[in-house]
């Protein structure tokens, strides 16, 4: 049986992740923060497993290939989260792979 991970993430921007912890210690600050733990999430995955990225907004693929490129592993896949609440959002990347 082959193990898939599918993560949920947000584009890394200013004022959309971890927007609790920016009140203290600031936007930049809070990006650089979600920006590591993501690498250090995805640096967790064993090898052999297949792991798909589920990025949101819908429009930033490219943005999210690029700063994931040297993080992932070879033949991982990138798709866009459909609108909706997270059981939602999560139901739909279930069924996508």
């Amino acid at each position: 049986m082959k193990i898939h991970v599918a993560l949920m993430l947000k584009a890394p921007r200013p004022g959309t992740v971890k927007t609790r912890l920016a009140a203290s210690v600031g936007t930049e600050r809070a990006v650089s923060i979600y920006r590591q733990l993501v690498e250090h999430q995805i640096r967790q995955i064993p090898t052999g497993w297949h792991c798909s990225i589920h990025f949101a907004p819908q429009d930033v693929g490219q943005e999210m290939q690029e700063w994931l490129a040297g993080h992932v592993a070879k033949g991982t896949s990138f798709y866009p989260q459909c609108e909706g609440n997270l059981g939602v959002r999560m139901r739909h990347a279930v069924k996508t792979e």
